[in-house]
């Protein structure tokens, strides 16, 4: 009897998630919680300040997290379908198994770790730096002009703080934008700024219009660093959906209106059935 050959993928095969934990270095044995949660939450300190520094110790080390994530995926990338090494069909399909961010969201995440150093990064967080990079986008096209914006913004915030706090570094993006842009923008409109910001958002609601994020080649002259291969850009599309929806409950409105005049006039305004609660301002 012929023997029979036992063919065995490679180890790099789909290699799956080591069933380690990386505290102890033991083999993780799946199982419903045993320990008590309200227990174990206890085993925290009771001191209010103690549980803050440790709140902000594990998003600096998320935010590290992600850091790291970008450089890996990122050297992964440099082997052409390094996907297809572990037998997937798609990077898509790899990231999924995996539970990892989709492409789109690391390429996000890749710009800023260009743009910015790891420090900054990790303290800011990518929520924080999109904000900034999002405001200072919709009024300077230029990516050279808009990394001098990101350094003047570090650099005013710095000089006036010595811990980062969200509300005032948003309050002082925005104030720098108004300055360098809005203001000058809406005296030249022959407009006070209120006036020149409510006309523009009066413009975005009338055309249902709205400002999806992508990304686009940076120019190849650049004379501010860091040197990017990529950069945000913002393009402005009509939600023709939306605009056929307030199409159709306009016409809904009026129709209603008719009906309700023509139940009043001929049957007597006790007739009417009440409006419901979620209808009463159309």
């Amino acid at each position: 009897m012929a023997q029979r050959t036992v063919q065995t993928a490679p180890s790099w095969y789909r290699p799956p998630i080591p069933f380690v934990d990386p505290e102890t270095g033991k083999k993780i044995q799946l199982h419903l919680r045993r320990m008590d949660f309200r227990r174990e939450v206890d085993v925290l300190p009771a001191d209010f300040k103690e549980l803050q520094e440790l709140m902000l110790k594990y998003r600096g080390r998320e935010n590290e997290d992600r850091y790291m994530l970008v450089l890996v995926w990122n050297k992964l990338k440099k082997s052409d379908r390094y996907w297809q090494v572990f037998k997937f069909n798609s990077e898509a399909e790899y990231l999924a198994y995996y539970d990892l961010p989709d492409g789109t969201t690391l390429g996000m995440w890749s710009l800023m770790v260009e743009l910015f150093d790891k420090p900054t990064f990790c303290l800011l967080g990518d929520q924080v730096l999109s904000f900034m990079i999002r405001l200072v986008g919709e009024y300077q096209t230029d990516t050279d002009e808009r990394k001098k914006d990101y350094r003047a913004i570090f650099d005013r915030y710095c000089e006036h703080y010595d811990a980062f706090d969200k509300s005032s570094f948003y309050d002082l993006i925005r104030r720098y934008v108004e300055e360098k842009y809005v203001i000058p923008q809406a005296k030249a409109a022959g407009m006070s700024w209120k006036e020149w910001h409510r006309k523009r958002q009066d413009e975005r609601v009338k055309t249902r219009s709205t400002k999806r994020r992508t990304t686009r080649e940076a120019p190849k002259d650049q004379k501010v660093d860091p040197k990017i291969g990529r950069d945000f850009d913002w393009r402005t599309e009509q939600c023709s959906s939306c605009v056929l929806k307030i199409e159709i409950i306009a016409a809904f409105q009026e129709y209603t209106s008719q009906l309700e005049e023509l139940i009043r006039e001929r049957l007597g305004e006790g007739v009417l059935p009440k409006r419901p609660k979620i209808l009463m301002n159309l």
